[in-house]
């Protein structure tokens, strides 16, 4: 069967990939939110908050598809791989195809380590991960959260930092607004820097507004959307606190990602202030969203009491694996 890489433009292709990943979801991980058509074309098309996606699979009606991310900048020797493959065509050595072609592209392109994701509990996933030379890095555990299971004014309730005079909250649907771009490009540069990451090596990035508001220009071209929330520190103008949340196209789960509140900002409940002004963003924006997903390292207390406080609840654990080529 032939091995290629699917055009980002190919809708035709696109939807085959769609349709081999959703069995795979439905056979392995049924509750897991499912994709839409429209979002594996925005994926494809555009550089998420993540960077760049592309889909390779293994036979013109798809047997396997691996999914492959391309982080960007500072950490543009890493990757992530995800390999799907036909539950009807297991066991005939399709995943590891995918996977030697795949690790054989990552090397050539540079790429100096890999990460994968096996939701646990999953014996074939571990087998093949560790038979293959991968170790845990970190072990996420994912959560869901009922967009109207809060009231307003329980989540406004939350919208008040101690000290909460000092601190203005900032709160938006679709781009970022120009004035705060240089905000919001400074903690999410700082991400990785101040995030739990277990094992992985992924770096703090270079502030760059400019990119920020190209990439959000290129995300919302496919439809897809973005909420966002941010505490500014009124005495010095700094960005204190942030959140980002992500829409896909003709979804009704979004994915809650990114929150940080900087270092010489905490103790003052900005992350559950950030995150309680961006659900309040979304459910005004009326959107249809019903679920949101989140994740974070099982070491990040912090983060999944302030998850707990909010309504997200258990729904699963991902050990992310890493392999140094």
């Amino acid at each position: 069967m032939r091995l290629h890489t699917v055009a980002p433009d190919d809708r035709e292709k696109l939807d085959r990939v769609h349709r081999l990943l959703d069995r795979a979801r439905a056979h392995d991980h049924p509750t897991a939110p499912a994709r839409s058509p429209r979002e594996l074309l925005s994926l494809a098309a555009a550089p998420g908050p993540n960077g760049e996606t592309q889909f390779t699979a293994l036979g013109d009606d798809p047997v396997a598809v691996a999914e492959t991310l391309f982080f960007p900048g500072t950490n543009s020797h890493m990757a992530h791989l995800r390999i799907a493959v036909d539950p009807e065509q297991r066991h005939l050595g399709h995943g590891t195809a995918l996977y030697r072609s795949a690790m054989k592209e990552l090397a050539a392109e540079g790429r100096r380590e890999v990460i994968a994701g096996v939701r646990l509990p999953s014996e074939a996933g571990t087998a093949f991960a560790e038979g293959r030379g991968f170790t845990v890095a970190v072990v996420n555990r994912a959560r869901r959260c009922d967009a109207h299971g809060l009231t307003d004014g329980e989540l406004r309730e939350f919208e008040n930092p101690a000290g909460s005079a000092d601190y203005e909250i900032r709160a938006w649907t679709g781009p970022t607004p120009p004035h705060d771009l240089p905000l919001v490009a400074a903690l999410d540069a700082a991400a990785n820097a101040l995030i739990p990451q277990g094992d992985l090596t992924f770096q703090a990035g270079e502030a760059d507004a400019e990119a920020l508001a190209c990439e959000e220009e290129k995300l919302l071209s496919t439809g897809a959307g973005m909420v966002q929330a941010l505490a500014v520190h009124r005495p010095t103008g700094e960005p204190a606190a942030w959140t980002r949340m992500d829409l896909p196209p003709d979804a009704a789960h979004a994915y809650q990602g990114m929150t940080l509140v900087a270092p010489g900002h905490r103790g003052h409940r900005l992350g559950l202030t950030v995150k309680a002004a961006a659900l309040l963003r979304l459910r005004a924006s009326a959107n249809g969203v019903r679920w949101i997903w989140t994740s974070n390292a099982e070491e990040n207390s912090p983060m999944a009491a302030i998850n707990e406080r909010l309504g997200y609840r258990p729904a699963g654990r991902t050990a992310m694996y890493r392999k140094v080529l």
